[in-house]
């Protein structure tokens, strides 16, 4: 039987185990180049077909998404921190680059080495 779900568990898990982990590139599995056990190369087509049916839709809330991060004064803080993010023309160069990262991410199969994917997503690991 299925476990139920538990928020508060989770993220006291999230907290607790995330802040020991690694996620970058000083960890070996940050760059490995085997499939996830969990990996369907159907349903990542399926995936992919459902998001340029609703491609509008999408990316839609991808902007409400970055809207609403913006009212939290919080994150505001943590997007200056980076200097990526600190100014209106640097804000808008990174987002709209990650808008074209993404729609690249839904076009080709993530996870063949010679896919415009592996690229994108190799430079945006090194970020």
């Amino acid at each position: 039987m299925k476990e139920k779900f538990c928020a508060a568990e989770f993220v006291d898990q999230l907290l607790e185990i995330g802040s020991k982990t690694r996620c970058d590139a000083t960890d070996k599995k940050f760059n490995i180049r085997q499939l996830p056990p969990f990996y369907d190369r159907e349903k990542l087509q399926r995936g992919q077909q459902f998001f340029h049916k609703h491609i509008w839709a999408m990316f839609y809330a991808k902007i409400m998404g970055l809207v609403t991060i913006l009212t939290v004064p919080d994150l505001v803080h943590i997007l200056k921190f980076t200097k990526m993010s600190g100014e209106p023309l640097t804000a808008y160069k990174r987002y709209l680059s990650t808008v074209f990262h993404m729609y690249v991410w839904y076009n080709e199969d993530l996870f063949n080495p010679k896919s415009k994917t592996w690229k994108s997503m190799k430079s945006k690991k090194s970020n």
